[in-house]
């Protein structure tokens, strides 16, 4: 064995002379991660009783990082990936997504009023090669978070510059990616310094051009788009335990088109086609925000953070019709932001306790135009009401007390407050005016055991409340829903409610790393599409209603095990199973059936190798089983879902990367090496066939 290692070591260096090879056999320490969502501050995961999953930033924005965010959440058990276009994405935590999944960048609310029900493409405006590591929190996350944290929150936590104290420093990173399947590339340019002892920058810039994607079986028409990124974060530590963050992040997607709408869309297992001529989305989403944090105690205060923030996100949607009609529509909302977060310990505990506001302005329109291309009507709202304002507010405290003889109990408590106003509200009957004034309020509680069983491995349960206000899509939206479906306004809704139970088991001992969940969630007066007698335009109304209770339970599962001499055997996967009450037609009874877009039993497995240091090889299987637990609305939604189920799938990757020279890594990936054709659950296009890529990136 050492012989053979001894041999491979110096061929491999002797191919890749920039790689060094390992100091001895033993595998180095294995150090805790250390996140922040949990808990709103640093915490090793050991100790925590949630169930949480990090992305490394190694694989957002390193050399084997996949095309996109939604791609690289996938590593996390119990993510499901959907796609409704190539340039859309939106995460399933728990059987959960769209605004009952809490999206954070840098731990900034991406969640906003017009965030729509089912899968929405907003996770696909984060730029993953901006990102330092993302970070999951399963279930109800309500105390900490507010409202939509019913399935879990996902925190794209950006790539901070590194302050030098020593002397002034200057670095570029040049990235590239270039693939087959998608027939185009991404490029990124960065640069990075500190100064003076007390600033440091790190500025970026992203070009990403996709061309028809191909699937196993060839290419997929109507299915390219652009983007361009750009980021920028700046620390200044005035030297007295503060330190301010000033960050800047611009995601511009321009024409992704929602293909499975279109007469384009090629079928899959007996979906339908589309009939649109054209269905297209423009994205723009900006953020700036401002953060103070203290780098050592302060008077009553462990640990105090709080961040101001602006954001925008501007949404355009072009549609033509089979008889060539056309029509624009979308919106703009302006989003301020306060948050504000300390840690203080006292006789009880560990304190953790803020506030947090976000204000929403919302603008929106559309117009319709003649096969001619006349203008033919203005509406009186857009996809959601126009003048519109949302805000929501909330004060929390969590407290984490130490029991004795390991065990520490977390207990915490939210209030918060959601207010809605529209002056433009379309009444989808007379197609007039109307206006929206309404507020909620709704507490959450929860309470967490966790026991440090022994030096590496913890027990922990936990019961825990999620809510969800409902927001200006709930309320307003007047746009298309599933296949031949239109979804109209109802002002008169109440806020969701869910009530978590969990248990957990963690590991950190000797080689071996792993967590195992369990959870059962019980669903009430969940917010569901129902259908209605009345048409528009030949689509089916929809209207929503608090109609839905019901429960979700299920597994999730990860772990790896260093098998010595530079080898690492990896798995993860998760099974879920849920039903809630709906409707399935205008003149059915309510019935409970399963939830829209029930995940299969899903997973990976994997053996990574890194036989020396700079080299890295990895063979891994992903697969999914048959997702044929279908809910009225997924029967319904032909054009993405086929009608006996989406079929089972597996596939195989193999994967490369090598520092080449000092400061250069490439990296060679070969995905689905047998070139299988598949879909995930819910997706509106197939996943690409047999795919080669190649990345460059060089740091100077």
């Amino acid at each position: 064995m050492m012989h053979a290692r001894a041999f491979l070591g110096t061929m491999l260096l002797l191919l890749f002379p920039g790689a060094a090879a390992r100091a001895n056999d033993e595998s180095p320490a294995r150090i805790d991660e250390v996140v922040v969502t949990p808990g709103r501050k640093a915490s090793p995961t050991l100790a925590l009783p949630f169930g949480v999953g990090v992305v490394p930033g190694e694989s957002l924005s390193g050399p084997l990082a996949p095309r996109s965010l939604t791609e690289a959440a996938a590593e996390l058990s119990g993510v499901l990936p959907q796609k409704t276009g190539h340039g859309q994405g939106s995460p399933f935590l728990r059987g959960l997504t769209g605004f009952r999944t809490l999206l954070l960048v840098d731990g900034i609310r991406l969640n906003n009023s017009v965030f729509r029900d089912g899968p929405n493409q907003y996770f696909a405006t984060i730029d993953h090669l901006s990102l330092g590591s993302l970070e999951m929190v399963g279930g109800p996350a309500s105390v900490l978070y507010g409202s939509d944290a019913l399935g879990g929150v996902l925190n794209a936590l950006p790539r901070l510059p590194l302050l030098d104290r020593e002397a002034d420093r200057l670095g570029a990173r040049l990235y590239q990616r270039v693939s087959t399947a998608e027939g185009g590339g991404t490029a990124r340019l960065e640069a990075e310094g500190s100064l003076d002892g007390a600033f440091a920058f790190l500025l970026g810039a992203a070009r990403k051009s996709f061309h028809d994607l191909r699937d196993g079986k060839g290419r997929l028409p109507y299915t390219g788009y652009d983007e361009w990124d750009m980021d920028a974060r700046i620390l200044h530590d005035t030297g007295a335990g503060l330190r301010f963050t000033f960050g800047f992040a611009r995601v511009s997607q321009d024409g992704v088109p929602r293909t499975h709408r279109t007469m384009h869309a090629v079928p899959f297992d007996g979906t339908t086609v589309g009939s649109d001529r054209a269905h297209e989305y423009d994205q723009m989403r900006g953020l700036g925000y401002v953060r103070m944090e203290t780098l050592e105690p302060m008077g009553f205060a462990k640990e105090m953070r709080v961040t101001a923030s602006c954001q925008r996100q501007r949404e355009l949607r072009f549609r033509v019709r089979k008889d060539r009609r056309s029509d624009r529509q979308g919106f703009t909302v302006d989003t301020l932001g306060l948050d504000a977060t300390v840690v203080s310990r006292s006789a009880i505990g560990t304190l953790t306790y803020g506030l947090d506001w976000y204000h929403d302005f919302v603008d929106s329109f559309a117009r319709s135009y003649s096969a001619t291309g006349e203008l033919t009507s203005r509406g009186v709202q857009g996809p959601v009401a126009d003048d519109a304002a949302y805000d929501l507010a909330g004060v929390f405290v969590q407290d984490e007390i130490d029991l004795g003889a390991d065990v520490t109990a977390t207990v915490g408590l939210r209030g918060t407050l959601a207010r809605a106003r529209a002056g433009r509200v379309q009444d989808a009957e007379t197609g007039g005016r109307t206006h929206l004034s309404d507020q909620w309020s709704s507490p959450a509680l929860s309470a967490r055991l966790s026991w440090l069983a022994a030096e590496e491995t913890s027990l922990w349960a936990g019961v825990s409340q999620g809510f969800r206000a409902p927001n200006l899509s709930d309320l307003t939206r007047l746009d298309v829903a599933r296949t031949n479906e239109i979804e109209v306004p109802n002002t008169d809704l109440d806020p969701e409610h869910a009530l978590a139970f969990e248990a957990g088991a963690r590991t950190r001992a000797g080689p071996v790393q792993g967590e195992v969940v369990v959870f059962h969630t019980l669903l009430r007066d969940f917010i569901q599409r129902r259908p209605t007698d009345r048409t528009i335009d030949g689509d089916v109304m929809v209207e929503k209603s608090n109609c839905g209770d019901g429960a979700l339970r299920g597994i999730e599962a990860s772990g790896e095990v260093d098998l010595g001499a530079g080898f690492t055997a990896y798995a993860g996967g998760a099974y879920f199973y849920g039903k809630i009450d709906s409707y399935a037609s205008a003149d059915s009874r309510k019935n409970r059936d399963y939830i829209d877009r029930l995940p299969p039993l899903m997973g990976r497995a994997g053996l990574r190798c890194e036989p020396v240091a700079g080299l890295l090889l990895d063979v891994r299987a992903r697969f999914a089983g048959h997702a044929g637990r279908l809910s009225p609305g997924d029967r319904a939604d032909t054009e993405r879902i086929p009608p006996h189920g989406t079929p089972s799938w597996g596939v195989l990757d193999l994967r490369i990367s090598c520092e080449a020279l000092s400061g250069v890594t490439l990296s060679l990936a070969l995905e689905n090496v047998l070139n299988e054709t598949y879909r995930i659950h819910g997706s509106g296009l197939n996943e690409p066939g047999r795919n080669l890529s190649l990345t460059l990136e060089a740091r100077f």
